[in-house]
């Protein structure tokens, strides 16, 4: 029963990490979408790094939230030139057309990353442009369950692991389970890895479920 209760309640945190990357590849890909709609920068995409950066401040006013990263490409012959960085330290791989994927950044973070070309208003340009959102997952929820309940929680499918909870203590047999995301953005292959805790002692429902027999045996008797 106990080994029931705790892989019914691990199937909902890899459900809840699950809709936790539904919710920020939705997020990403409907802001990286509008912004590659900017009329200015359909007509801007074609010039260079300086007219981005001034449409970008002065028609886009992208303000990079907390872990968000932002990079404006130029795309020619299938090679990606980058045009602009927001911020100025971001790093993020091309994503070519309208497309997501999942990127690891260290050890313990997620983000969902959203592409989305900039077609210029010349429909007969050989060059053309793109846009990669990058947006933090937030995972704080199912680390602080998954945090009582087991003693190591690791996420695979994203390059290296990401640890969600830390090798804590011992645990029973490892526990593997998929997680679902939406088939619009193309992620497959992730995989919750969790070590249950061993349980110190009994369910709680035990001494009070006594105490009620021992009562009734009393009244019985």
């Amino acid at each position: 029963a106990i080994n029931q209760a705790s892989t019914v309640g691990l199937e909902n945190e890899a459900a809840r990490i699950g809709a936790a990357i539904d919710t920020s590849a939705r997020a990403a890909q409907l802001k990286a979408d509008a912004i590659a709609m900017t009329p200015m920068l359909r007509a801007a995409i074609l010039t260079d790094a300086a007219t981005i950066a001034d449409v970008v401040a002065t028609e886009v006013r992208f303000k990079a939230s907390p872990g968000e990263m932002l990079e404006f490409f130029q795309i020619q012959d299938q090679t990606a030139t980058s045009l602009l960085k927001l911020p100025a330290t971001a790093a993020i791989e091309p994503l070519f057309g309208r497309a997501t994927r999942l990127d690891r950044l260290g050890p313990a973070g997620l983000n969902a990353v959203a592409g989305a070309p900039i077609v210029p208003n010349e429909a007969n340009s050989q060059i053309t442009g793109q846009i990669v959102l990058s947006i933090p997952v937030d995972l704080g929820e199912a680390r602080r369950q998954l945090a009582t309940v087991s003693a190591e929680a690791v996420l695979f499918g994203v390059g290296e692991p990401v640890v969600l909870v830390a090798k804590n203590g011992t645990g029973r047999k490892a526990i593997t389970l998929p997680i679902e995301t939406d088939p619009e953005w193309k992620i497959a292959g992730l995989k919750l890895q969790v070590t249950p805790l061993e349980m110190v002692s009994g369910a709680g429902w035990i001494d009070p479920a006594s105490y009620i027999a021992a009562g009734l045996a009393s009244l019985l008797l």
